[in-house]
């Protein structure tokens, strides 16, 4: 059952009167005898009820300081604005080398307001016109001036066969590369699951374990040479999701051949295990690519800042009002104050007053208003500048943030400074944010409070490798009891996740790509393992492992039409199917026996009941345990796949019996 809503303030004005009315007499032991309201002393107790009926009210209600309070206690606190971000190519019109300095600004072309971005990392724009990259799964090719700009039909660029694989990326350049160290951005857009986010989303996990280990390698005049790993920064975490990629090349990289004015340089890429759950599929590769956030630097120095510190007085909630029009990040305000020791003190923004002391130099952010407020000498230090001299207070901070910076894709952009340079966001601009109020504060914080941390249930150790960030899991199975190295026997305290990873289910089986019993890659285990290790009980082992399948060979015999024994395999393939299979669709049972009947269901409705099944034969494993009518049980904890298919038609026989 639930508890009812506790009323506090459910005490009025007049229940109070009438309350006190009753107790007049026998409090002045029957001397006040007047107990209208013309009574002066009837007027005083209205008064006090009117007062202590506010009281009550103000009792019943959470106000925004109180929230905040509550927060801290929990070690929350109201989320501060944020900017969004995206990819920006920069190139040229001409092809020329040019190097475009961190917190290089860019303005959104013709467009009503003003919206700059800067860019969050160097880059080296060079002359690239042209890629081609070449996998075990064929060949694309995209070019700067085609007139959709380095789009290109997607390409699974490495198997998941678990062997020994690579491809080839090579980069067409105008003039060469140039002279000098040379640090080259690659945009790798690939197609992911949801909820694996690129690198170039506000929402992405950070780093990632890699699925593979991958190494590039260029070509030398003494032959193939591996970049060391401290030459490369790899955003796409070893291709599980989509990112920049950062090399810094050496100075023997070895060109091609030249053909029409352009030389290919060389980039391979190499696994000695293809250890990937599915074949990574490839959008776009973009050349001279980099992140960019919806920020501007901003500083205050000029002559209103003064007048205003020369009007402060040492009062409770002085406020100083930025001139600038954006609005800025809270976390990014730097304020220096001059105070009348002489000594310039460092002040910090905070999300509360109430919970500062009185010596602390703290201030809150109105973003709105772009207003700082200071406190009142209880609850933070009351500002005292020393205006004698020189200015005595210097602000610096980041203009921009919140959802205006939210944008579409393949928008024109100008590069501050360098009229020459022009640049595109291949991807939209996401992730921008408003600060968060005290009431959408107390929402997620009692949100997250729902939220799984420990792995205590069977349920919990589900749940918490599922929800594991940067990467995709369709499906966990937790077997409580189950050792690894004891198969046989219940094992006190372990628990073994079985893990399933999400891989596409779409046209990939046309194109020779489905997977078809999907194994966790070692990243991913690893992932989930460093995540339940830190939530489980201290007398818990934790085991995680991929899924163990059964093969299973089907024998059928059909009477009736003829059947495509193609269409039927597929049709079994995907009702065995770990992601889609089952009879609701949402994948094979774990242990869920293999019934003759159900698949005799899955033929006839394939056939719209044009062919009757009339003998069917289920050897499970290779080593034959066969069934006709019985079901073949499997194991609490595994899975299932179609190994082979063998179809038989036969003319139906004409029925006997009846009126002729």
């Amino acid at each position: 059952m639930s508890l009812p809503d506790i009323v506090l303030d459910d005490l009025n004005w007049q229940e109070m009167m009438e309350a006190i009315r009753s107790q007049i007499a026998a409090a002045s032991a029957e001397e006040w005898t007047l107990h209208a309201p013309v009574d002066p002393g009837v007027t005083l107790l209205e008064l006090l009820a009117y007062a202590l009926e506010q009281r009550v009210y103000w009792l019943d209600q959470i106000t925004d300081p109180l929230i905040l309070a509550m927060l801290a206690l929990l070690g929350e606190k109201p989320r501060t604005a944020r900017s969004a971000l995206t990819a920006i190519e920069i190139y040229a019109e001409e092809s020329l080398r040019r190097e475009v300095v961190q917190h290089t600004e860019l303005r959104l072309s013709d467009s009503a307001t003003e919206i700059h971005f800067r860019t969050l990392t160097d880059l080296t724009v060079l002359p690239i016109e042209r890629v081609v990259i070449t996998s075990p799964s064929g060949q694309r090719s995209a070019a700067r001036n085609d007139p959709q700009r380095w789009r290109m039909r997607p390409l699974h660029l490495l198997p998941a066969d678990r062997g020994a694989a690579e491809f080839r990326c090579d980069l067409w350049v105008r003039d060469g590369l140039g002279a000098g160290n040379t640090s080259l951005k690659l945009f790798i857009d690939l197609d992911t699951a949801c909820a694996v986010a690129p690198e170039w989303r506000r929402d992405n996990e950070g780093p990632v374990t890699p699925p593979a280990k991958l190494r590039w390698q260029y070509d030398s005049l003494s032959g193939r040479v591996t970049l060391p790993d401290t030459a490369v920064q790899d955003g796409t975490g070893g291709l599980r999701r989509g990112g920049i990629v950062t090399l810094e090349l050496p100075d023997d990289w070895r060109a091609g051949t030249p053909q029409h004015g352009l030389s290919p340089y060389s980039l391979w890429v190499t696994v000695e295990r293809s250890s990937f759950s599915a074949p990574p599929l490839l959008n776009r590769l973009i050349p001279n690519v980099t992140l960019a956030a919806h920020q501007r630097e901003r500083s205050l120095e000029d002559p209103a800042i003064h007048e205003q510190l020369e009007a402060w007085l040492p009062l409770p909630g002085i406020q100083l009002q930025l001139s600038d029009p954006l609005p800025p990040l809270e976390e990014s305000i730097e304020l220096s104050l001059r105070e009348r020791d002489g000594v310039w003190h460092t002040w910090s923004p905070t999300t509360d007053l109430g919970l500062q002391g009185p010596g602390d130099r703290v201030f809150i952010v109105d973003r709105d208003s772009r207003r700082l407020t200071f406190g009142d000498g209880l609850t933070a230090r009351i500002p005292v500048p020393d205006t004698s001299g020189a200015l005595a207070l210097s602000v610096s901070y980041l203009g921009g943030g919140g959802e205006s910076g939210s944008l579409g894709t393949d928008l024109r952009w100008a590069v501050t400074g360098d009229t020459d340079l022009l640049a595109s966001n291949p991807v939209a601009a996401s992730g921008g944010r408003e600060t968060e109020s005290a009431t959408e504060a107390r929402q997620r914080a009692a949100s997250d409070l729902m939220q799984c941390e420990r792995a205590v249930t069977a349920a919990d150790f589900e749940t918490l490798a599922l929800s594991t960030g940067g990467i995709a899991l369709a499906r966990a199975h937790a077997a409580v009891g189950y050792h690894p190295d004891f198969p046989c026997h219940y094992v006190a305290g372990a628990v073994t996740l079985f893990i399933v990873p999400e891989v596409p289910r779409n046209d990939t089986a046309d194109a020779g790509q489905w997977v078809p019993y999907p194994q966790p890659d070692p990243g991913a285990v690893e992932e989930v393992l460093y995540r339940l290790d830190e939530r489980r009980l201290v007398t818990t082992e934790v085991f995680v492992r991929g899924p163990v399948y059964r093969p299973v060979s089907v024998r059928a015999v059909l009477s009736g039409s003829q059947v495509s024994e193609q269409s039927i395999e597929r049709a079994l393939a995907r009702y065995f199917d770990p992601l889609i299979g089952g009879e609701k669709g949402t994948g094979w049972p774990f242990g869920h026996a293999v019934r003759p009947s159900e698949i005799a269901h899955v033929i006839d409705t394939l056939t719209h009941g044009q062919a009757v099944v009339t003998a069917l034969t289920i050897t499970l494993d290779d080593e034959g345990v066969s069934s006709d009518c019985e079901d073949l049980a499997i194991g609490e904890h595994e899975l299932v796949c179609l190994q082979q298919l063998s179809l038989e038609s036969r003319a139906r026989q004409a029925e006997r019996g009846g009126l002729r």
